[in-house]
């Protein structure tokens, strides 16, 4: 450490609140028996790192405490009910993944708090895409949504800012991501089993039967779009149909294209493309001009239908 940054973090700490300090730019507790005492704390730390911007990292004590508190945990984080509402307070945070879910996966937390996150976490992938494993390859793309949310990458991905920046929960897109590859290495499907596991953990986290089953959705068919965009003929109108009957909504559309780009760009360096990018921002616009016609044609059906009934009723 540098003298000057040396200096800085012994400096007087400034309080955060009942728990919590700041020692120059790094969070430090307050009571060192903070976490055996409450294991939920542990979440409350990365919620406040999430929350003050001005916190680049952990004081040497605090995070010895914390290593200490995750190797004495008798069940995982997600099993205490405050843990889990803090973790989706955080997930909900515009800085929650740079802020709280890169930390977390930098000191093991994740893996403390679901054994699912444990899994993956040097999870070889053998084939010829993937250069990294599980666990950092899925931290690529949080970090690349993330990417999304900020205008000055609208050169790189117009469509996806654009995007991205209007979605009311961005947080369903960060737990997609989180599950779409969670079972990799195991027996079966991994997207169909990722999708069980993405909807039980959300509805254990108390978000909604819509939401629940949008995320599962999104693990599901994390690779529909990149497959149909690459491999069908997206000027054939049987498979915009198909394709469209299988999003359903343009919610749903959105959602699933800002994944399906992230995806590509975190799988490798050199996958994403302009070519790429031209065929799935193409296979968007023409899928959403569909669903803009199917819900014309649902309103003009139910419009003639009310128009009958009250023909009948006169």
């Amino acid at each position: 450490m540098k003298p000057s940054l040396a200096k800085k973090n012994l400096a007087a700490p400034h309080k955060l609140d009942n728990q919590f300090q700041l020692r120059g730019d790094l969070i430090d507790l307050i009571d060192s028996t903070l976490f055996d005492r409450q294991p939920a704390a542990i979440l409350q730390l990365f919620y406040q790192m999430a929350e003050q911007e001005n916190i680049l990292g952990i004081y040497s004590a605090t995070l010895r405490q914390l290593r200490f508190a995750c190797q004495k945990l008798t069940k995982p984080l997600c099993e205490i009910p405050i843990a889990r509402e803090i973790f989706i307070i955080t997930l909900r945070h515009p800085r929650a993944v740079k802020g709280a879910i890169e930390p977390m996966h930098l000191h093991d937390v994740l893996s403390a708090y679901t054994p699912v996150w444990q899994n993956i976490v040097g999870q070889m992938q053998f084939d010829l895409f993937h250069t990294y494993t599980v666990d950092e390859y899925t931290i690529g793309i949080l970090q690349k949504l993330d990417q999304f949310a900020d205008q000055n990458n609208s050169h790189q991905h117009p469509l996806c800012v654009t995007i991205y920046t209007k979605l009311a929960q961005p947080e369903i897109l960060r737990l997609a991501a989180m599950f779409h590859d969670i079972a990799k290495g195991r027996k079966g499907d991994h997207s169909e089993l990722g999708a069980k596991d993405a909807k039980q953990f959300a509805l254990a986290h108390s978000l909604s039967e819509h939401d629940s089953s949008l995320i599962a959705w999104l693990v599901r068919q994390h690779l529909l779009m990149s497959v149909t965009a690459q491999r069908r003929d997206i000027q054939d109108p049987i498979v915009i149909k198909q394709f469209a009957s299988e999003v359903k909504s343009i919610n749903r559309l959105d959602y699933l294209f800002c994944l399906t780009v992230a995806d590509i760009c975190a799988t490798n360096n050199n996958l994403w493309n302009s070519w790429k990018q031209s065929l799935l921002k193409e296979l968007y616009l023409l899928t959403k001009n569909q669903l803009n016609q199917d819900t014309q044609t649902i309103l003009t059906l139910r419009q003639r239908i009310q128009s009958n009934r009250l023909q009948a009723l006169t």
